[in-house]
Order: structure tokens, then C-alpha cells, then sequence
């Protein structure tokens, strides 16, 4: 819709002035016909600059590259138009088709070619930029919206009140554990209201974090060790979007099976030069929903935002197999997006 109303607005805006005047109809039409036929050659010039020599030249810096292909596209443009648009007016106007000639073909096709590049090249970076922008408030967006919705699960006064009464519970039990229990809840929280607030964190704050998480609901459940977290690879060095693997873990952990098994839950986290692959695994609780983690909103939401993040540099698959629920999603350089 875009490039259909620019080029009404464009054909009509360069059109009626040569309609306005004390010239016959047949002029008028003869004119007209002339400007059609050339904006059609016009039309393939603007096109190979836009999808072609604007992205791949000038928008990665090859200026002198593109300067010397300009060049010689334009002279071997005008070239062909004088040979090709002279015999095209003869054939549709007639020999007599006003005082139009070779060499003034010849130059004019030099002069709107230019002309057409330039509007080629503008356009697809007129395009592209409003692309970006769409996609940054998008993102922005999501990114509230997950963080948002992060902060409802984890800072409202129902998860305040649940384990403060756990850790009040424990206190009349093992105070060293209610202490570390509020050490790792005051982290949680300090991570969330200010170091994922950016949008990008180091990797190490984000394993950090998770490992709060592990053991806060650890020491909650009184069941040490149900969660095996394993890191290969360094983590150092890596800045990653904050929040991307916790809504995994929070669902393994609420909706896994502890009882008959040990560890209960599973969480691999790879990283190496190329990617960061992440793995969850849980044994399935007879009444949990996983449809809803597999098909709900909140996956919906978690899939867009990968989408904005990543593109296509990354994979995410969920599925059941037997009593085992299992995650496993693979970024490729999450730290290059």
C-alpha cells in the first residue's frame, strides 16, 4: 500500500504540470504518453536501488563500491534507453513524436536515473528506519510487559505474603535458614526493580539471579537440592536481555513433581562462542495444565518477544515426553542482537 500510493501521488504530482498550458490535447496527450512510458524504464531503476544496490552497498558502507557501480549502471542505462524508448515512441506516436532525439534521450535518461536512484535509495531508508523504530517500541514494549508481568508474579502481596509466612514459619525451626532466606529474597528483589530494568545484563547477574530463585524455593519447600542447575561453559563477558529464562524455571518448579524424585528438576545452561542452548526438565504432575504453558498467552507473549530479540537466530521447543516436560531453546549470539 506504501509503494502503490507513492507512486499515485508521484505520477500525479509529475504529471499535471504538463497538462497546464496553452498546448493542444493532442500535445497534452502525446506528453503524457511519453512520461508513462519512460517512468516504466524509470520504475526498474528505482527498484534495483531499492531492494539491491542501497542495502547491499551503501547501507554497509561500500561507498566507493557503489559510487563506481552508480556509474556505470547509468551510462549503460542511458544507453539503452536511447536505444530502446527513440524506436518505442516512433511505434506508439509516430515518426513525427515532437523534437525528441538520441542525444537528448541520452541525457535526460543520465539525469533521471540519477534522480530515480536517489528516491530508491531514500525510500528503502525511509522504510527500513520506520521498520526499526516499529520494532524498538515494540520491543520496548514487551519488554515492559514482561518485566511487568514478572513483578506481578514475583513482588505482589500474595508471593510477599506467602513466603515471608514461610520464612517466619522456619524461623521458629532453623533461624540461619530464615536468614538466608531473606538475604536471597532482598537480591531477587533488587535484581528485578533495577538491574533487568536495562536491555542488556551481564550473564553472570542473570545465572546469579536464577540461582536466588533455586534456593529461595528451596528453603521454602525445605527440599535441598531438588533443583540440579548445571553451567558449562564461560559466563563471563556476555551481556544477554535480562529475564530470558525464568518463566521456564518458575513453571517446572510449580508444576514439577518433588515428591517420589530426586533432583526434581533439571536445568542445563550452555554457552560457548556461538550460542547459548538452555534446558529445562521436570516430572509432570497428574493435575498440572501444560497446554496452557505450551499454547497460553504467556507463551504467546514470551515467543513475540523472542521474535523481536532475536529474529530467526533462535529455537525454542516444548514438549511432553512420557512423565517428563521438557524445554530446550537454543540462541545463536544472543549477545550480538
Amino acid at each position: 500500500m506504501i509503494h502503490l500510493l507513492f507512486w499515485l501521488l508521484y505520477t500525479t504530482v509529475t504529471t499535471i504540470p504538463y497538462t497546464i498550458g496553452n498546448i493542444s490535447d493532442e500535445e497534452t496527450r502525446n506528453i503524457i504518453i511519453r512520461l508513462m512510458i519512460s517512468k516504466l524504464f524509470l520504475v526498474i531503476v528505482f527498484y534495483v536501488y531499492y531492494f539491491f544496490i542501497g542495502p547491499q552497498l551503501i547501507f554497509r558502507n561500500r561507498i566507493f563500491l557503489f559510487i563506481i557501480l552508480a556509474v556505470v549502471f547509468d551510462v549503460s542505462y542511458a544507453l539503452l534507453m536511447a536505444n530502446i524508448i527513440l524506436p518505442i515512441y516512433h511505434w506508439v506516436l509516430g515518426p513525427d513524436c515532437g523534437k525528441t532525439t538520441f542525444n537528448s534521450i541520452f541525457f535526460s535518461s543520465v539525469w533521471y536515473h540519477f534522480i530515480y536512484a536517489v528516491y530508491g535509495t531514500l525510500f528503502r531508508f525511509t522504510i527500513d528506519w520506520f521498520r526499526k523504530e516499529q520494532k524498538r517500541r515494540e520491543l520496548e514494549t514487551q519488554k515492559v510487559n514482561a518485566e511487568l508481568a514478572f513483578l506481578r508474579s514475583q513482588i505482589n502481596p500474595k508471593f510477599l505474603f506467602y513466603t515471608l509466612g514461610e520464612l517466619d514459619n522456619i524461623l521458629k525451626i532453623n533461624p540461619a535458614r530464615t536468614s538466608e532466606g531473606i538475604i536471597k529474597l532482598s537480591e531477587i528483589m533488587r535484581y528485578m526493580l533495577y538491574d533487568a530494568a536495562t536491555s542488556k545484563i551481564p550473564l553472570e547477574l542473570e545465572v546469579s539471579h536464577i540461582q536466588n530463585y533455586i534456593t529461595l524455593q528451596e528453603l521454602i519447600s525445605g527440599k535441598k537440592g531438588m533443583v540440579k542447575f548445571t553451567i558449562d561453559g564461560n559466563i563471563k563477558d556476555r551481556n544477554i536481555p535480562p529475564l530470558l529464562f525464568i518463566h521456564f524455571i518458575e513453571n517446572a518448579i510449580k508444576h514439577g513433581k518433588k515428591d517420589n524424585h530426586f533432583p526434581a528438576i533439571i536445568i542445563n545452561l550452555t554457552v560457548n562462542d556461538e550460542l547459548i542452548f538452555f534446558e529445562t526438565q521436570n516430572f509432570i504432575e497428574g493435575n498440572s495444565n501444560y497446554n496452557e504453558m505450551q499454547e497460553g498467552q504467556s507463551m504467546k507473549n514470551i515467543r513475540r518477544r523472542m521474535d523481536l530479540l532475536f529474529g530467526k537466530k533462535y529455537t525454542l521447543d516444548i514438549k511432553q515426553e512420557s512423565e517428563i516436560f521438557n524445554v530446550k531453546m537454543i540462541i545463536n549470539k544472543p549477545w550480538q542482537s
